[in-house]
């Protein structure tokens, strides 16, 4: 028995978390051997699971994108790649929704057209009102309760590499490697950039691509940048979970790791 516990627990340690991702009623998170989404369907209140192991690609597009994955820099794109390959349908809502947006614009009147035409070109003010817009949106649904969850399950179980999720409430929401880190580390070289060149957009392009490298390899002379995100989790981007949206969670990140078998 001690030998199968000692077995058991090597094996957890060479399992680890790749990312997570809270919906407005789920959570979904990934490790280097599978994935899990779970919803929780009100109506019949019962968990839909829906999960499987992780099967490593060999098309091309797999092969061009884990090449650019090793190259500082560029590989912050991948990011975006995985997003719009694991939420294909969301992406999809995404471009509709733009696309009726231009539509609507171009029925306004001039006047109308002017004034968002200025603010979109004010990128120091347009990039920070959509994402203070997004920010908020997520604190007043339920993804702010099942983005808490999410990074409490995910927190315990790099700490403690078991599923037992013992004491579970004690554990911290705020979680170093959210996106909302990276988003602010953006933020802070863009405003930099800002002061010597007046290419807004590609000054973007580049605090991002700086700010993954520095997202990726936390950076100790950032630490503030990451205690405020910390806080900005906390008050924000995260709700304290009940108790049915932490066993969701729960549930995600067991179905995520049981995949090595």
């Amino acid at each position: 028995m001690e030998k199968l516990l000692r077995m058991k627990l090597s094996s957890m340690d060479n399992i680890y978390i790749k990312g997570g991702r809270a919906h407005f009623n789920g959570v979904s998170i990934q490790s280097n051997v599978g994935f899990s989404r779970v919803s929780f369907d009100k109506k019949n209140e019962q968990f839909i699971i829906r999960s499987g192991k992780y099967i490593k690609s060999d098309t091309k597009i797999s092969k061009i994108i884990n090449f650019i994955s090793k190259i500082p820099f560029l590989r912050s794109f991948v990011l975006f790649y995985n997003m719009i390959k694991s939420n294909k349908k969301m992406a999809l809502k995404i471009v509709g929704i733009y696309i009726v947006l231009l539509v609507l614009l171009f029925n306004f009147d001039n006047e109308t057209l002017n004034t968002v035409d200025s603010f979109l070109e004010n990128g120091n003010l347009s990039y920070f009102v959509i994402v203070l817009v997004v920010s908020i949106g997520i604190k007043v649904t339920s993804i702010s309760n099942y983005h808490g969850a999410e990074h409490m399950v995910i927190n315990y179980y790099n700490k403690y590499k078991n599923l037992e999720f013992n004491n579970l409430e004690d554990i911290t929401r705020v979680s170093n490697s959210c996106g909302s880190v990276l988003i602010l580390i953006t933020f802070f070289f863009f405003y930099a950039f800002n002061l010597f060149s007046s290419y807004v957009d590609l000054n973007f392009l580049i605090s991002y691509m700086i700010a993954y490298e520095v997202f990726i390899s936390k950076n100790k002379l950032f630490k503030p940048i990451f205690y405020m995100s910390g806080v900005i989790q906390k008050y924000l981007l995260t709700s304290k979970p009940s108790a049915i949206q932490l066993r969701l969670a729960k549930v995600a990140l067991k179905n995520a790791v049981n995949k090595s078998n």
